[in-house]
Order: structure tokens, then C-alpha cells, then sequence
């Protein structure tokens, strides 16, 4: 296997496929282009993986951060260089 088949396998098991356990409180909740974590209070909240390509960023962006912000905790977006692209 190589590297990229693993990052691939990566962003699809990890980090779109993110799996949170039934008493823990968390959700996954999936928009376009967006996979995203929210957790009880105490647990992690962020975004686990995006694909902006073809959507209005700046709009998606601003959703995010409202969203975010209706919790009031601290929250991540998780970011991976391989995931750049030029």
C-alpha cells in the first residue's frame, strides 16, 4: 500500500466516517461538504473533514462558526497537508 492509498484510507475511516460511542454524548452531523463533531460539553466539538470544492466557502465557513458558537465551548477544524490542493 502506498502513502496515499493510506491517506485516503485515513480521511474515509478517520475523518469522514468519525466514530463516536452511543453513550458518549456526540454526534456526527454531515453537510455538504463538511463532516462535523458535536460532543457533550467536556468531549471534543470541531470539524473532522471538508471538501469546500464547488461550494461557496465563505458561506459554509460563516455556517460553521454560527454553529459553533451556539454551543459556547471550544471547538477545531481539523486541517491535513495532504488535503491541500494548489
Amino acid at each position: 500500500m502506498d502513502a496515499q492509498q493510506v491517506l485516503a484510507l485515513f480521511d474515509r475511516k478517520i475523518r469522514q466516517e468519525p466514530s463516536v460511542g452511543a453513550d458518549s454524548g456526540s454526534v456526527v452531523e454531515r453537510e455538504p461538504g463538511i463532516v462535523r463533531v458535536v460532543s457533550s460539553s467536556d468531549g471534543w466539538h470541531g470539524i473532522s473533514w471538508c471538501d469546500l470544492d464547488g461550494l461557496d466557502a465563505d458561506a459554509v465557513i460563516a455556517a460553521q462558526i454560527q454553529r459553533f458558537s451556539r454551543l459556547g465551548q471550544p471547538w477545531e477544524w481539523k486541517h491535513y497537508s495532504h488535503t491541500h490542493r494548489p
